[in-house]
């Protein structure tokens, strides 16, 4: 039976043909995946034609915007893309602004807009803090809190009279953006008091807060009602309303309702 041997020459020859043809399909591939991404990065089918902007006011949407685009581009995708790519705005993305409540997204991809709402945050009032040094009363610095949450969004002017709430409290350390007044539940107490004051018509004034008590004083036409944030609040305001119902708020120089079920009241001479 006759041998037949490949040459050793043929046998490497053969080899880096079959190299060079896997080298070159793997380049034409990568060059093949590019394009792809090119078209579908630079295609004006995906870029955003306009981003239409709800419940913001048209002065500050600029900002607003450009603060989105920062939260939009903190993914390696969305940079790649670039910000006015459709696959760049998520519908699902959790969005927070200091002074919006809530944001929501709405894509629209025929006509190629986005659309995005914002509900800004109620005042509940101002929350000012004095520091003393020295026994001496500094200036405040006054923080709008938000009526759901209770915190701190946005700076403001210190202000006096019934119909903003102004809540005064003594400490050294400044009031942080996004800090809460109170935990939640006394909070949801104290909005209680608030409103239920405002229905039966006495007028919040001053109202100073006092953590180491989980106490609030408020100051009404000169009288000073001092409410308890330990409990739920319902119980001594109709012990209130029956007080007022027989005397006027005036005709109270203090009115003490901390304790459950009773008030402590010293009337005027």
């Amino acid at each position: 039976m006759a041998l037949h041997f490949v040459p050793r020459f043929r046998k490497k020859n053969t080899h880096s043909r079959k190299s060079f043809k896997l080298v070159l399909g793997v380049i034409f591939l990568l060059f093949f995946v590019l394009g792809i991404f090119k078209v579908f990065q630079n295609a004006p089918f995906f870029q955003i034609k306009e981003i239409v902007i709800k419940g913001v006011p048209e002065t500050e949407s600029a900002l607003f915007l450009s603060t989105l685009h920062e939260t939009m581009l903190e993914k390696k995708w969305s940079q790649i893309l670039g910000k006015n790519h459709y696959f760049t705005w998520s519908e699902k993305a959790n969005l927070n602004h200091p002074r919006f409540s809530t944001i929501a997204i709405v894509k629209k991809p025929l006509a190629r807009i986005i659309e995005i709402s914002a509900l800004p945050k109620t005042r509940f009032g101002i929350w000012c803090v004095y520091p003393i040094i020295n026994d001496e009363k500094f200036d405040s610095a006054c923080w709008w809190i938000d009526t759901q949450t209770g915190a701190a969004y946005e700076k403001a002017f210190p202000a006096e009279g019934g119909i903003i709430i102004k809540i005064e409290e003594i400490r050294e350390t400044p009031i942080q953006q996004d800090e809460k007044i109170l935990p939640d539940l006394e909070f949801q107490y104290f909005s209680s008091i608030i409103k239920t004051l405002r229905e039966i018509h006495v007028s919040v004034g001053e109202i100073t807060l006092d953590h180491a008590h989980d106490e609030i004083i408020i100051l009404s036409q000169g009288t000073k009602l001092r409410m308890s944030l330990r409990f739920n609040p319902k119980i001594n305001l109709s012990a209130l309303q029956t007080l007022l119902e027989r005397k006027s708020i005036e005709s109270y120089s203090s009115i003490d309702l901390t304790v459950p079920n009773k008030a402590y009241v010293i009337e005027r001479i």
